[in-house]
């Protein structure tokens, strides 16, 4: 009987940890020796493997009577990687140090690192900006008309001049003549 009651020990401590105890739907038991043999000295005859999953881990929990542990691996592949990413957790005797010591690090791997949030330091903060008067909208797209006919009137005379041909010892004025082309 002391075969089984590792099984029904792991099987409680998994339903501390899936919501509302539903192992059967939150756990997934992927392999089951069971040897009852006296004479069997092999470790791996009497063992349970259950897999946990969240949205980027899976981790495979595997028992024995003497033996508790854990290996995490991501669920997809990084880009350029064929293989997924991995790691040992904590491992041990059958225990419910070891168990606790696997749900603590469970937890930890599941963390993610927040971004700082970017406050104004010693700044003092100005009032909102006001909008833009009819009059001045239409002084600001005038004066930005005004601006983009300087700009033709200034590719215009380069031309004129000969000065817009693609010169090879001119790469950035190539650059910038064949930029302004495009308009």
């Amino acid at each position: 009987m002391e075969q089984q009651s590792f099984r029904t020990q792991l099987v409680e401590w998994l339903k501390e940890i899936v919501p509302y105890s539903h192992i059967d739907k939150y756990t997934r038991k992927t392999r089951e020796g069971f040897e009852s043999g006296v004479f069997n000295t092999d470790r791996h005859a009497n063992h349970v493997t259950y897999i946990i999953c969240t949205a980027e881990h899976r981790y495979s929990i595997s028992a024995t009577p003497t033996y508790l542990g854990c290996i995490a691996s991501a669920t997809r592949e990084r880009p350029g990687e064929t293989w997924t990413r991995g790691n040992d957790l904590p491992d041990g005797p059958f225990s419910r140090e070891t168990w606790e010591s696997i749900k603590d690090r469970i937890i930890s791997y599941e963390m993610v690192k927040l971004e700082p949030i970017h406050e104004l330091k010693g700044g003092v903060e100005g009032p909102p900006a006001t909008p833009s008067t009819p009059k001045e909208t239409a002084y600001f797209e005038a004066r930005n008309e005004v601006f983009k006919a300087q700009q033709r009137l200034e590719r215009a005379e380069r031309h004129m001049n000969g000065l817009d041909k693609l010169d090879p010892e001119m790469p950035t004025t190539r650059s910038v003549a064949i930029a302004n082309t495009e308009d």
